[in-house]
């Protein structure tokens, strides 16, 4: 089309130049319209050559511009699809981190159940017949070979351990006539204040702080045998994990120099109380240490306790109400790694109104009937 208008603009002004050049004559009016004939097609020949000739051989832009819009069009699509992958990856990631939770749910209650079985010895229970927890009858279908041996080798375990703690009960000897020495001079020692590198020991006022458990009471405090400061809670933790190996060290020296001369001869339990201070906080559960439930102790007032227990569930986003339990969970499972013979009871803890450091802590209490 252009190339076709180039040459009609062409030969029209070499026409009109033609005519031009023809009629001139003598006739004025012949050279007027010879002049207007001859004008026109210089005007026709001028604008081929400066404007349509350039207009002509200009490149043709449209095949660019397709392909332009081509690549666009691809990249939108690509976008899209990478849109699309980002939020399958999502979806998979928060089913994941679901069935991570709900495996360490699964995995924290069996823990909570042996430990509820092994406190039940210890409280001279009965314990509750070893798998009776497992629903028998109609049911979504048997489970794979594979997954009763692990569940019968899981059973047989806590057997195990069952029998092992019960083993250890009936061993424990009669107390002697110079381990009746030994505990009075220990009771003794222990109406007084205590002071060490590891541990200090101050006896209690309340004479009954649980109920039906009337005694004595004894405040333990574990302290860093190099610095002597207590051990203490970082804002919005409840591990110790930067000085754990310390306080495992302060507390089986506690052991060696109290519990086990306690131990076979008197009755006594170990309770632990967690604490914080009014800081608002919220946060995710700390690795290794992700709490399903804690079974604790339910407080009557006035510092004192019902001797009934109940359960906190733990969610995977925790706030500063749970720091009391699950600092005292911790503590509880500390304390029965390095002392297995007489794991310690939750007391339920509390918020301090006040921000202080000072309450983020987990106090322990000894109780002994002498």
């Amino acid at each position: 089309m252009q190339t076709a208008s180039f040459i009609f603009l062409i030969i029209f002004g070499i026409f009109s130049i033609a005519m031009g050049l023809a009629w001139i004559s003598n006739d004025a009016r012949a050279r007027t319209r010879a002049a207007g004939s001859t004008l026109g097609g210089l005007l026709l020949l001028g604008y081929a050559a400066l404007v349509a000739y350039p207009e002509f051989n200009r490149p043709d832009l449209q095949p660019e511009i397709r392909k332009l819009r081509e690549q666009v069009d691809m990249r939108t699509k690509e976008a899209t699809d990478l849109q699309k992958t980002a939020a399958t990856l999502r979806a998979q990631n928060t089913t994941l981190e679901e069935n991570r939770l709900a495996a360490l749910t699964a995995e924290r209650q069996r823990q909570a159940q042996v430990l509820d079985r092994l406190n039940d010895i210890d409280l001279d229970r009965t314990p509750p017949r070893a798998g009776a927890h497992i629903v028998t009858g109609a049911g979504p279908g048997p489970l794979r070979a594979t997954e009763n041996e692990a569940a019968h080798r899981s059973i047989e375990t806590e057997i195990d351990q069952l029998r092992q703690r019960l083993q250890r009960r009936e061993q424990a000897a009669a107390p002697s006539a110079d381990g009746q020495k030994e505990l009075m001079r220990l009771r003794d020692k222990m109406a007084g204040r205590i002071e060490t590198d590891s541990y200090s020991v101050e006896l209690y006022p309340d004479k009954e702080v649980v109920r039906g458990h009337a005694g004595r009471y004894y405040a333990i405090d574990m302290k860093d045998a190099k610095s002597g400061v207590r051990f203490q809670f970082d804002g919005g933790k409840y591990t110790l994990s930067r000085s754990s190996a310390e306080f495992r060290s302060a507390l089986s020296t506690f052991v060696g120099d109290i519990m086990q001369k306690l131990h076979g001869n008197v009755r006594y339990d170990l309770y632990v109380r967690g604490s914080a201070d009014r800081v608002p906080y919220r946060g995710r559960l700390e690795p290794g240490f992700e709490f399903a439930r804690v079974r604790y102790m339910k407080a009557a007032g006035a510092g004192k306790y019902l001797g009934e227990f109940t359960e906190r569930r733990i969610e995977a986003e925790i706030s500063n109400d749970d720091l009391p339990q699950l600092r005292a969970a911790f503590l509880q499972s500390v304390v029965s790694d390095v002392y297995p013979t007489k794991p310690p009871q939750i007391l339920e803890g509390s918020v301090s109104p006040e921000a202080n450091i000072r309450d983020r802590n987990v106090e322990l209490l000894l109780f002994v009937d002498w």
